[in-house]
């Protein structure tokens, strides 16, 4: 195998981890914020249905 045949494919081999890690942390990046949104989300919403829940109790009982 010729030098410039190994280096070649030393640096696709590089080049593909390099863009699979940068990948991989942008993908994690998003995912967390995105999860990070909707636990907000969902604990407000959960926060009114107790809130709108008591009410109606009160007005039953």
């Amino acid at each position: 195998m010729s030098i410039r045949l190994r280096l070649t494919l030393w640096y696709s081999g590089l080049l593909a981890a390099v863009l699979i890690g940068f990948g991989l942390l942008i993908y994690s990046v998003v995912y967390n914020s995105t999860m990070s949104d909707i636990r907000g989300e969902l604990a407000k919403l959960s926060a009114n249905m107790r809130v709108q829940a008591k009410i109606l109790m009160a007005v039953w009982i």
